[in-house]
């Protein structure tokens, strides 16, 4: 399954991870692990990243994703998010 981000930098010209990471004040590195399922992200990291996007990707979007690429390296195990 795609990635939201995948998405918005599919959609957004010009659009790039350095410039969505400058925006939402994180790192590439950060941005990275999350979009792979690693690791943990506070509200306030995807709340910041979403803003950055300029609502297109939403906080929800963001959690159900990083559960589904955790389940996955899980080996489907694991909780999974709903989008409200």
């Amino acid at each position: 399954m795609t990635h939201p981000l995948d998405v918005y930098f599919s959609k957004v010209p010009g659009e790039t991870r350095k410039t969505l990471c400058d925006r939402a004040s994180i790192s590439q590195m950060h941005l990275s692990r999350l979009m792979r399922g690693e690791g943990e992200f506070s509200t306030k990291s995807l709340r910041a990243i979403s803003e950055a996007t300029g609502g297109f990707v939403s906080v929800a979007d963001l959690a159900t994703a990083f559960e589904r690429a955790s389940a996955e390296k899980r080996g489907g195990q694991g909780r999974t998010t709903t989008a409200a």
